[in-house]
């Protein structure tokens, strides 16, 4: 069972303004974590390109720290995923975080760094260049051009009409 708002904000204190967390309370004499002191630690998905995520334990249950702080500031479980909009997925703060769905997650991606020309949606198509974009699992040809700097512009303007604030080309 999840955590109620009411034990979360009882057992911890979040900043919205560091996004930090530091225990409130102090549990029994052999507790390793004292009040006023920072929770969380560092997890590694194994993902290739995946940074490491701060998480915290909370009775015996480990939630993402960035879907507590959604939980903290709103006092509502997120429906969806949580994204942090500079990328960085251990800046917790209130203003870089917003709620996302898949598909918004992956439109606010940077460029691999197995992309060959440097270019999200852009492929070398014999001496030009294609670009493609997925939407709502759906791959959409946006069509094929002479120049590399032509293709990543269709691109940028179709992923921000489809995106919207989460579009990065």
């Amino acid at each position: 069972m999840k955590i109620t708002h009411e034990r979360l904000c009882k057992l911890l204190h979040y900043d919205p303004e560091t996004g930090t967390w530091t225990r409130n309370i102090t549990r029994g004499r052999c507790d390793r974590w004292k009040a006023g002191e920072a929770v969380g630690t560092l997890k590694y998905d194994g993902r290739p390109g995946s940074g490491p995520r701060r998480q915290i334990c909370i009775d015996d249950r480990y939630y993402r720290s960035s879907r507590l702080a959604f939980f903290y500031m709103t006092g509502k479980w997120p429906k969806h995923k949580i994204n942090h909009i500079d990328l960085d997925a251990l800046n917790d703060q209130w203003n870089n975080l917003r709620e996302a769905t898949q598909s918004q997650i992956e439109a606010n991606k940077r460029v691999r760094k197995d992309n060959a020309l440097g270019v999200k949606g852009v492929r070398r198509k014999r001496k030009k260049f294609q670009t493609r974009i997925r939407v709502r699992g759906t791959e959409i040809s946006l069509g094929v051009f002479q120049t590399k700097q032509e293709a990543r512009s269709k691109y940028g303007k179709a992923a921000k009409h489809h995106f919207g604030e989460f579009a990065r080309s």
